[in-house]
């Protein structure tokens, strides 16, 4: 039966096969969301194997990406024919200068020695018609001398000789039950499926950048892997992916209703937005309000004298025990019977301003500094509770916000749902009046980003949330990455997401039973709350 093998191409564009652990975990992945896999985001490989810690799959570009080094390489699914090694069972590997250390070779190469070994084993132990020996010059451009039947490998120019061996998997690559098949992918495009046989090998037997760079000797063995894996044998600990059976095909209605795949029984599911892709676009913002009129509409004025004080009633409950001389603007920091340091000398600085909502004091100068340093949406926000006067909006760029749901895969810590997978799309441009450097271009790093939240009714009213905070271009800023420290990038603004779909290994993945909470608390804290929704 023919097998399923995915892979990634080495420095010398011909492609190398995972091992059968990291192959399956990708593939089941694949299969469970073939028209929405490019909106995945990254797949870490470190749940499928401890050896592909550092590696993650970029699905929106089809590439593996290293951690330490950042190198990515192509990444590719094929159809190995039933009489190809890896669907036998076997894997061909050359030994590298170190003793014991093996390393695969590409899938080409591989099927090819598999077909001159299958020829050699048929003939008689002295038949003149036996042919052991495979010149890789002739066939792909390669200086080796490959003897299948001495299991030695000779660079024709050099003489260097290398053991390989022929070495059976201890596990199965997962068979393919659909070929000859086409997968659309969300772009519309179609991934070709190559099955690889004799002609077909023949047609790659030259890369892009000429056939001597085909080269797979040991002394390149560094090269044909950012970090080799151990052999197979010792990646037998992989972490197991749960079942990814194939999804099942919903009419719309149903979708609408939010009954996913997920549902517990008996349970009372909580509908999913109607929406799926969200555009937010820049406008040409109107005339802003001034300051002074802002704040007039959010705080009443307080004369600073013991008359005044004494007779306000609405003020909270702990600063009247607390005593008029100790209270504090937590602006400055200064006694609220003292000048504010703005405008000091002047008359106005000793006006003070309650918050009608939520009653906490400031000096009026003072809040009309911090306004005017944070804020141009006219929208406030108390510095001491954090409560939200107006609607706040944010600075995000323009993008577009796409959500899907990940059938057959579950996150940490809420097996048996599906996942939502959330992706956010933005691109370079320049910087617009609100952003900190207008007319100045700003770039953005690791777009699409990805996150993903748990199929649950909890999961899905953060998702709505997450999606106003979107509309409000609140979920990322213009600024300086914590992460990299570079500036004018577009960066989150504190609304955090879990954007490891299986393991924790970079600490934002799951599980995390706090986090549903706790991201619902960062959305309040923008003024995005169930009120809004």
């Amino acid at each position: 039966m023919s097998v399923i093998v995915w892979g990634r191409d080495n420095d010398y564009k011909v492609c190398t096969p995972y091992p059968p652990e990291v192959s399956n975990g990708i593939e089941k992945i694949f299969s469970a969301n073939k028209s929405a896999f490019q909106n995945l985001g990254r797949i870490q490989l470190g749940p499928f194997s401890p050896d592909y810690a550092e590696f993650s799959i970029d699905t929106a570009i089809m590439k593996q990406c290293q951690t330490s080094s950042g190198r990515r390489f192509a990444v590719e699914r094929s159809i190995m024919g039933r009489s190809s090694a890896l669907a036998k069972g076997y894997v061909w590997e050359f030994e590298g200068d170190t003793q014991s250390h093996w390393f695969a070779y590409d899938i080409s190469t591989m099927t090819y020695l598999e077909e001159t070994y299958s020829k050699l084993m048929k003939r008689r132990p002295k038949s003149k018609k036996r042919q052991p020996i495979v010149n890789m010059k002739g066939h792909f451009q390669m200086q080796y001398v490959i003897d299948v039947e001495k299991m030695q490998q000779t660079r024709a120019d050099t003489g260097k000789v290398r053991n390989i061996q022929r070495r059976p998997l201890t596990q199965a690559y997962m068979p393919d039950q659909s070929y000859p098949w086409q997968s659309p992918l969300s772009s519309g495009t179609a991934m070709n499926v190559p099955v690889f046989t004799r002609s077909s090998l023949k047609r790659r037997n030259v890369a892009a950048s000429g056939g001597a760079a085909q080269q797979t000797a040991g002394t390149l063995a560094s090269k044909q892997q950012p970090t080799p894996p151990a052999p197979i044998a010792a990646a037998a600990a992989a972490v197991n992916q749960p079942s990814a059976p194939s999804a099942v095909k919903k009419s719309a209605t149903k979708k609408q209703q939010g009954l996913g795949s997920s549902q517990q029984k008996g349970e009372e599911r909580e509908p999913l937005p109607l929406e799926n892709k969200i555009r937010i676009v820049t406008k040409k913002l109107k005339a802003a309000r001034p300051a002074e009129e802002v704040l007039q509409q959010y705080a009443t004025v307080i004369k600073v004298d013991e008359e005044n004080y004494g007779s306000n009633s609405d003020v909270d409950t702990d600063e009247e025990t607390e005593g008029q001389e100790n209270q504090h603007c937590s602006i400055c920091c200064d006694k609220l019977s003292t000048p504010s340091g703005y405008g000091e000398g002047e008359a106005s600085a000793n006006v003070v301003v309650q918050l009608k909502r939520c009653g906490h004091k400031f000096h009026r100068l003072c809040l009309l500094e911090m306004y005017k340093a944070t804020h141009k949406n006219e929208s406030l926000q108390c510095p001491t509770c954090k409560l939200i006067y107006g609607e706040k909006t944010g600075i995000c760029p323009a993008g577009v916000m796409k959500w899907t749901i990940l059938h057959g895969a579950s996150v940490a810590g809420y097996e048996g749902y599906d996942t939502i997978s959330v992706s956010y799309h933005i691109e370079p441009g320049v910087q617009g009046p609100e952003h900190p450097k207008p007319g100045q271009p700003f770039f953005t790093q690791g777009f699409p980003r990805v996150g993903y939240l748990p199929d649950t009714n909890e999961g899905r009213k953060v998702l709505k949330l997450m999606i106003e905070a979107w509309r409000r271009r609140l979920m990322f800023t213009v600024g300086t990455s914590y992460t990299t420290g570079s500036s004018d990038v577009v960066t989150w603004n504190e609304i955090h997401h879990k954007t490891e779909l299986h393991g924790n290994y970079f600490g934002h993945g799951y599980p995390d039973p706090s986090y549903l909470a706790n991201v619902i608390l960062e959305l309040a804290d923008h003024g995005v709350t169930e009120d809004c929704l």
